[in-house]
């Protein structure tokens, strides 16, 4: 049975490249489908280049650019959307957040109903969904996974800081686990990826370093 070598599926790759096909996963469907065509033609005695030859002229290249279209259109509609919503809420949850803290310290009736509405919106649903389209957008996985953790260790403070604002337990485990991931797993990540991506390497140190001194002030404002 034919099998087809590493050189010939890049050579099959390549094709598609020059076809415009540059959405990543469909390329890699449709690359898996004409190898097996390739394949199946070099099975019946044909030499790779006719086999090449058979397989593209079974092969709909208007149809394939035209899904690639639609797909293409579909997802940066829904990205558009997610960033719309984003963007929305992360309005109304920080004007939320802030006419809490601003309502609790005037002793006015309404602090808690809005700092919990606030903070759970900014925690549960405006960085994740902040850290999932930044993740998306990129297509470096280090970068995808440093933007994750940065996202994700802020919800839980915000979480920490609202559960203390509020008395409730599990202040000090969240609060600590968030402070925990940003400053040992985060700012390492972050520091490596500004220095490297960056001309002046002193501001980039200096970027991690202002960071970490909010987080050694915040924690010192934490008994």
């Amino acid at each position: 049975m034919a099998r087809l070598e590493d050189q010939q599926v890049e050579e099959l790759h390549d094709q598609l490249l020059r076809w415009g096909i540059a959405y990543d996963p469909l390329r890699d469907d449709l690359l898996d489908h004409l190898c097996c065509m390739v394949e199946y033609e070099m099975n019946q005695g044909q030499t790779f280049s006719e086999a090449v030859q058979e397989a593209l002229v079974k092969f709909d290249i208007y149809q394939i650019q035209e899904t690639q279209e639609i797909t293409l259109h579909l997802l940066t509609q829904k990205q558009r959307i997610m960033k719309k919503v984003a963007a929305i809420t992360g309005i109304i949850a920080s004007a939320l957040a802030i006419g809490g803290v601003l309502f609790k310290m005037m002793h006015w009736p309404g602090a808690e109903v809005m700092l919990v509405l606030g903070v759970s919106l900014l925690s549960v649903v405006v960085l994740p969904l902040m850290g999932l389209i930044e993740f998306k957008q990129s297509n470096v996985l280090r970068s995808q996974y440093t933007a994750l953790i940065g996202y994700i260790s802020g919800a839980t403070l915000f979480l920490g800081t609202l559960f203390r604002i509020m008395h409730w337990p599990g202040s000090s485990v969240l609060i600590v686990s968030g402070f925990v991931v940003l400053t040992f797993i985060f700012i390492p990540l972050y520091t490596v990826k500004s220095y490297q991506n960056t001309d002046n390497k002193m501001l980039a140190i200096a970027r991690s370093a202002i960071i970490i001194s909010a987080i050694a002030i915040l924690w010192g404002l934490f008994p």
